[in-house]
């Protein structure tokens, strides 16, 4: 992307390096402490995700990173109850990132971070939608959407605060975005030891972004043939020669 440096995600270890393709030399980012499972550029500017705070970074070429949004910080990870980011997508100046959940946990959420506004939006269910400025960072602070009052974070105890997930115990797996959509597959599996939840099947979800709304299709209405429950939908790409048009791959 311009600046001759091959950025590699580091597992277990748990930072981001850099190499210098013209001079040999290897730079690591103490900074940045999470296993990366990902590391992709948009607009000139390379972004890593975190396995463990489920965290999004950009990383800069002189080795600075900027945190842009972690859902595991302080109390949130006894609500949000995610710890990895799954899958990424971008477009109109925002990136977006799916997560997984604990161990032990189901449903997974679509969290985005807009650009233009340094804002990070983390849709939880799918009439739910809670947002963070840059402003709120320092703090872990996020605000319900519909009464932009602060959604308090604070009681272990308190379950009722716990969130199904954007497909209610399912986790998006792969996206893709397109003309103010995020499209994707979801999987019934969630953290480690986790057990999916009784009938649950994969599908395919549209997502519009702009209007907050969510659309569902069950796979096993439209595959002829096909018996029995679908477990995941692994990749999902758009067709670059049909607009509207998306293949996906498919696991009972």
């Amino acid at each position: 992307e311009g600046s001759n440096m091959l950025y590699i995600g580091n597992y277990m270890t748990g930072y981001v390096s850099a190499y210098d393709l013209t001079t040999g030399k290897m730079t690591k980012y103490d900074s940045y402490s999470d296993q990366v499972p990902q590391i992709f550029w948009y607009e000139g500017k390379c972004y890593a995700t975190g396995y463990g705070a489920a965290s999004l970074c950009e990383v800069g070429i002189n080795q600075e990173v900027k945190m842009l949004f972690e859902l595991n910080k302080g109390n949130n990870k006894e609500y949000f109850h995610q710890e990895r980011l799954h899958n990424v997508t971008t477009g109109d100046d925002k990136l977006f990132v799916t997560t997984a959940p604990c161990k032990g946990y189901l449903g997974g959420y679509l969290s985005w971070y807009d650009l233009e506004t340094k804002t990070a939006y983390v849709a939880v269910e799918k009439d739910k939608v809670l947002y963070q400025k840059e402003s709120d960072r320092a703090t872990g602070t996020w605000y319900d959407e519909k009464t932009n009052a602060p959604y308090v974070l604070s009681d272990a105890d308190d379950t009722t605060k716990e969130f199904a997930g954007l497909i209610a115990d399912q986790i998006p797996k792969s996206i893709v975005y397109q003309d103010g959509y995020v499209y994707g597959g979801t999987g019934i599996s969630g953290g480690s030891g986790s057990t999916p939840a009784e009938g649950a099947s994969a599908v395919l979800f549209a997502y519009d972004v702009a209007n907050r709304k969510l659309v569902t299709l069950d796979l096993r209405t439209v595959l002829e043939g096909f018996t029995g429950d679908i477990h995941n939908v692994r990749s999902v790409a758009a067709d670059p020669d049909v607009p509207g048009k998306f293949w996906a791959q498919v696991a009972g």
